[in-house]
């Protein structure tokens, strides 16, 4: 019952019209990411100039680079309010007569989790390939400059670029998963959608800023969306996914706890 459930699911997710905006807003601001890397007419082309680069400046790089500040908002919309529509719509009491709760909400965080990872995954890799066509490759990568070569798994990039490409892809759909789980998480007490949409987004706004101001700026989230692969902390290879790993399974055990309970409470109190 648990995998049926869970196919449905993602069916449903990835056919909603709200993933395809949210694929949409992730691609346009890619592609204002490559426009603002792009070198003006009167600056010559150099190895620096790929579509390597290019695609890391969209990512949050630069500081024209503006994906990092929304990318809460587009996978919360993309995957995360799903439980909030059921019990908008009252699907979730059609579902919970033929199954147990506990089946259900552990469906519903699987199912939220691989939507998420996967349509970033897939939103990602085909940004990487508007770089590819828009941006030259990379003819010689010792003429790079060494201010340009990613402090975050440097060696990788130097031996296997493509490879590095996915593993920031990679840490991007894992980020998107802990994201998922948030907004899930707000919608076992929350029946607003406005309100779970938005609120990883503004988690993620308050906390950067608060760590900003605390000086634990090392796990500010929007710089570990972004900002991670040129950052002066040297973070090590596993560290990034380690956390947003770390803080997924936390978010799954609050989901999982906080339903439960106000399940129970609704049956108790009829």
């Amino acid at each position: 019952m648990l995998t049926k459930i869970t196919k449905m699911e993602i069916r449903r997710a990835f056919f909603r019209r709200q993933a395809l905006v949210a694929f949409l807003i992730m691609s346009a601001f890619f592609i204002q990411g490559f426009e603002a890397y792009r070198p003006g007419p009167l600056v010559p082309v150099t190895a620096n100039h790929n579509f390597y680069f290019a695609f890391l400046y969209a990512h949050g790089n630069g500081a024209s680079g503006l994906l990092p500040l929304v990318f809460a908002l587009i996978v919360s919309l993309a995957a995360g309010d799903s439980l909030a529509w059921d019990k908008k719509s009252g699907f979730i009491q059609y579902v919970l007569m033929r199954t147990s709760y506990k089946t259900y909400i552990v469906g519903k965080m699987v199912s939220a989790s691989v939507v998420s990872f996967v349509f970033v995954f897939i939103s990602e890799l085909f940004c990487f390939v508007l770089a590819a066509i828009q941006f030259p490759n990379i003819s010689d990568i010792n003429k790079i400059h060494s201010s340009f070569i990613p402090k975050y798994a440097g060696s990788l990039f130097i031996d296997h670029p493509f490879l590095y490409i996915l593993l920031i892809i990679f840490n991007s759909a894992l980020s998107a998963v802990f994201i998922s789980m948030v907004s899930v998480f707000v919608s076992t007490t929350v029946k607003n959608i406005y309100i779970v949409v938005a609120t990883p987004w503004l988690l993620f706004i308050l906390l950067h800023f608060v760590l900003y101001s605390i000086n634990l700026t090392r796990y500010a989230p929007l710089d570990l969306v972004g900002a991670y692969i040129l950052n002066h902390f040297s973070y090590r290879t596993l560290e990034i996914p380690f956390i947003w790993i770390v803080l997924s399974i936390v978010f799954y055990t609050l989901t999982y706890f906080f339903f439960a309970r106000n399940f129970k409470a609704r049956v108790y109190n009829g």
